[in-house]
């Protein structure tokens, strides 16, 4: 049974810089997600070859838990993204996909983001699950969420 954060449902709908279309826009399995305000970098101007691969650090602080994605994989040209957060008994699964996912035109080229987000700190989460999501650009169908990484809450 996946539950909402607790007193956070207003507060993650504000300031996450998405609007409320985009809820219609989960993937499968992400009904009960609630927006999650994230920090993203800039992508680095002119052309930057990729490097290392996407994964997530997770650390613990007086507020909670803090999770940085690091070399998030999204288009260049500052592809904005959104985070949305789904809640379980010992797991809490978090979803970074662009805000806006079905673009016009795009640019044929990837950047890699710092994408940060906190989190309250809850009793009984033991995992921090990290999943990514493309836009829909040339998709014969839908486009699913993949793991990029769990973590071990500290």
């Amino acid at each position: 049974m996946r539950r909402l954060l607790p007193g956070l449902a207003l507060v993650l709908t504000a300031g996450s810089g998405c609007d409320k279309e985009d809820a219609a826009e989960l993937p499968d399995g992400w009904g009960d997600a609630v927006r999650l305000p994230l920090t993203q970098s800039g992508c680095p101007a002119g052309f930057a070859p990729l490097r290392g691969n996407p994964r997530l650090e997770v650390s613990k602080d007086d507020e909670g838990l803090k999770g940085v994605y690091k070399d998030a994989q999204f288009r260049c040209n500052d592809q904005k993204v959104c985070g949305y957060v789904s809640e379980s008994d010992t797991t809490t699964r978090v979803l970074v996909q662009p805000c806006e996912m079905r673009p016009t035109m795009v640019v044929r080229c990837t950047c890699q983001y710092e994408v940060t987000f906190m989190l309250p700190s809850r009793a009984g989460r033991m995992t921090l699950e990290l999943y990514r999501r493309s836009d829909l650009y040339g998709a014969a169908g839908p486009v699913a969420a993949g793991l990029i990484d769990t973590e071990r809450v500290p």
